[in-house]
């Protein structure tokens, strides 16, 4: 008997040593791939620049700069090689993106262009600026019209405003609520020279 409880000791190693390998399977944790769930990260905004130049068939140039003090950005227009121009203050109700040069009115002279950021789901603000010019010498406003209710049924911004064949043309998706058609809106702008001066108006193609 003085063996007996050497010999139950051995019996406990022998078992625990012969224990189904599936038990030790039980508590080990499958790896979740990580890689497997894209990961989509927010888009990094785009800072607007400084200054943006349109340059004129005529080898002049218009300038619109980006200026910020105190915490208010402010936007202003200069020309380079009109004789009279001077500063003008542009509107500030948002960023400004592009300058566009074009001859709508086919006087020899190219007026500016001065495309908005504007992100509201309706034209509560201008989407553009335009500006005249007078034989190179200067540059003026031009009084933009803005679109009807009618032209912009289903507007929700996205604009895309550009310069094709010598027409400024404006895009933008038709939404029916939040569902976007698969249409778009195409407005062409007619420059006409009116008793107070020069007017912008956008008119179906």
């Amino acid at each position: 008997m003085k063996h007996l409880p050497i010999l139950i000791m051995a019996l406990c190693v022998i078992t625990a040593c012969q224990s189904s390998p599936n038990e030790n399977k039980k508590t080990a944790q499958t790896p979740v791939k990580t890689d497997s769930i894209p990961v989509e990260l927010p888009p990094t905004p785009k800072k607007p620049k400084d200054k943006l130049i349109g340059k004129t068939s005529t080898g002049k140039s218009y300038i619109v700069e980006r200026k910020e003090k105190e915490g208010k950005v402010s936007y202003v227009l200069n020309g380079e090689g009109f004789k009279f121009a001077k500063e003008t203050k542009l509107l500030s109700h948002a960023d400004i993106k592009d300058i566009l040069t074009a001859d709508l009115d086919k006087d020899g002279f190219d007026e500016a262009y001065i495309i908005y950021d504007c992100q509201e789901k309706g034209e509560s603000q201008p989407v553009i600026s335009a500006f005249v010019s007078y034989k190179d010498r200067a540059f003026g406003p031009i009084y933009v019209r803005a679109a009807s209710a009618k032209q912009l049924k289903g507007y929700m911004g996205q604009d895309s405003i550009y310069v094709k064949n010598g027409q400024l043309i404006r895009e933008f998706p038709i939404y029916t609520g939040d569902r976007y058609t698969g249409e778009k809106q195409k407005l062409t702008y007619v420059l006409k020279a009116g008793e107070a001066g020069f007017i912008l108006k956008p008119r179906n193609p």
